[in-house]
Formats: structure tokens, C-alpha cells, sequence
């Protein structure tokens, strides 16, 4: 389907799997540390597959989005902000924010990343980048009956361009 979807969207790059695990074999790469956004970089420009736990996961939000550690939002909010992460104006605008979005569940002590062609069973998520109008063409595709469960989630790539402006309250 990864080939499929790449034609019918018109995408540049194959669309990345993630799965959840509880164990993890020796053929992923699990050695580098990473955040979440290198370990899709990864995954995109050496078409590799990687595995990323808490232990070698080097960012809080990435820990804590996934589920592979639950940190207290406190935490990890001010990194939000700062100029390497700047998500959000300020810590209350981040803080209140994430209250408000659906809290991560553990689901394994492992998350492998690949391009969707090399998963053998399947993804427990995959990811697409896309530029405005192949996202727009995507949520009408699952905005349709039979696509269920669709949830609006604020925090996702998908709608970071919206959020990240009401965050900020800036174009900037």
C-alpha cells in the first residue's frame, strides 16, 4: 500500500510506520540518541528502520508524547518554548494547552520507526509528509463514514501551522 499511497497523494517522501513494542529485536538500529523529529529524519534519509525507548529517546516531549516515559507536563513545557523547540509564547500558553490535549498512554517500552514498506505486520502509526493540500486532501479522505475513529488532535503535525499561531498569538 506504501507505493499506493505515495502515487495517489503525489508524495515526495514513503509514507514512515512507527510500531509500539514490548520487546525489540536485534535488526532495528537502537543505538543513536534521538528526538522524535531526528529519528523521522533518519528514518526518511537512510530509508532505515530505528528503535527509540527511553533510554535513547533524548527528548522529554518525544518521551513523553510516545509513552514510552510519562513526565510530568511541568516537565517538559518550558522546553517549549525556548528557541530550539519554540512551540508556544510562554510556559502558562504551553501549560494550558497541553491540559487540555488527549495524555499519552504507555504502550510498549519500545517505538520502531521505518519506511512503511520494510513493516511485515501493522503500523500502530503512520506518519505522511505533506505539504497544505495534500493534508487538506488527506483529512477528506478520513473525514468520510467507514474512516472511523477520526480525532482532532490540536498537538499533531497535521495542525501545527493552525495551533502554533492561536499558541503564540503571532505569525511569527
Amino acid at each position: 500500500m506504501s507505493k499506493k499511497i505515495v502515487e495517489v497523494l503525489g508524495l515526495k517522501w514513503t509514507p514512515i510506520a512507527g510500531k509500539f513494542l514490548a520487546h525489540t529485536t536485534e535488526t532495528e538500529d537502537s543505538t543513536r540518541k534521538l528526538n522524535i523529529c531526528e529519528a523521522l529524519d533518519v528514518v526518511k534519509r537512510e530509508n532505515s528502520v530505528l528503535t527509540l525507548s527511553k533510554e535513547n529517546c533524548a527528548c522529554f516531549g518525544g518521551r513523553h508524547f510516545t509513552g514510552l516515559e510519562i513526565v510530568p507536563i511541568e516537565t517538559f513545557a518550558p522546553a517549549l518554548t525556548t528557541k530550539k523547540h519554540r512551540v508556544y509564547e510562554s510556559t502558562d500558553a504551553a501549560l494550558a494547552s497541553i491540559r487540555k490535549q488527549p495524555q499519552p498512554l504507555k504502550r510498549g517500552d519500545f517505538f520502531t520507526l521505518g519506511p512503511l514498506e520494510k513493516f511485515e505486520t501493522d503500523p500502530d502509526l503512520v506518519f505522511l509528509f505533506v505539504n497544505p493540500a495534500q493534508a487538506d486532501r488527506i483529512l477528506g479522505l478520513v473525514s468520510f463514514k467507514g474512516a472511523e475513529p477520526f480525532m482532532y488532535y490540536s498537538a499533531s503535525s497535521i495542525c501545527s501551522t493552525i495551533t502554533n499561531v492561536l499558541a503564540k498569538g503571532s505569525l511569527k
